[in-house]
């Protein structure tokens, strides 16, 4: 049994809140911290707290290494532009954003229960096909330069 006190923001008061696991005490302690509420986190902000944890990990077991590997990242970074703007420069006229039927920039106004933006009417396996072109040519592009570190 764990327990955790947290304010009620409507009464102004403070009570206990009772939790039978660990997970709920943990969740419960992080809700009761305000603005770090666990709904409110950014995206990927779990892997961000392990990726600066492996990172001090590597600093303490090799601390030379950690220049190598900045290198490594940014060469990996630069190599996912060089392929997305390659597949922009080879195919100008295939983006895949050219496919829906209403451009993505306008917003949307969908119903709570269908899909962001529609693809035009016949052009679905065409939307598909320029999305995985282009995944493919960044993946090569990044694949490539990955081998040659």
């Amino acid at each position: 049994m764990y327990f955790c006190a947290r304010k009620n923001t409507n009464l102004g008061d403070l009570f206990i809140v009772e939790s039978q696991s660990l997970t709920d005490f943990v969740c419960t302690s992080v809700n009761s911290i305000g603005r770090f509420h666990v709904n409110n986190m950014p995206r990927l902000f779990g892997w961000l707290v392990l990726s600066v944890v492996m990172v001090a990990g590597l600093y303490f077991v090799a601390p030379q290494q950690v220049t190598v590997a900045f290198y490594k990242l940014a060469l990996i970074c630069v190599a996912a532009v060089v392929g997305y703007f390659l597949d922009r420069s080879l195919f100008p006229y295939g983006r895949p954003d050219g496919y829906l039927k209403r451009h993505w920039r306008l917003g949307t106004d969908e119903p709570e229960d269908a899909a962001d933006f529609e693809v035009a009417d016949g052009y679905k396996i065409v939307f598909a096909l320029s999305m995985l072109r282009r995944a493919l040519i960044v993946m090569s592009v990044a694949i490539s330069v990955a081998v040659g570190l």
